[in-house]
């Protein structure tokens, strides 16, 4: 969202200038579901899709991404495999910033998704 059109960052800009603290939610979700996607997800709870943290490469990228982009906390995914993969990676994610090989992925992923957002922020 944040790539998309800025709409992200002026609210972290907005709350860091406040003083305030900033929870990020959705930070391991990939994009909005494509027409009988979901069905045969594994995910079928979620209301849009989640990057399959199978690629642990993409999953460690986008939180590391969510706390660059200003987050204090992340509020953890619901699905408990998610939840798991981001209490196994934390120190990984904290520990290191992004990578310019990471930026790489997460740039070409959002070329690949950003026709389908699962939020628009001017609704």
């Amino acid at each position: 969202m944040i790539k998309l059109d800025g709409w992200g960052t002026g609210a972290v800009n907005e709350a860091k200038r406040r003083g305030m603290g900033v929870l990020a939610i959705k930070g391991l979700i990939h994009r909005r579901w494509m027409e009988n996607e979901k069905k045969d997800s594994r995910y079928q709870k979620s209301w849009c899709k989640p990057i399959d943290v199978e690629n642990r490469e993409f999953g460690v990228a986008a939180l590391k991404f969510t706390f660059q982009a200003g987050a204090d906390v992340i509020i953890p995914p619901g699905d408990f495999r998610n939840f798991s993969f981001c209490v196994d990676h934390i120190g990984e994610i904290l520990e290191a910033p992004l990578s310019r090989r990471e930026k790489t992925l997460l740039d070409n992923e959002f070329l690949a998704v950003k026709d389908y957002p699962f939020f628009d922020p001017r609704t």
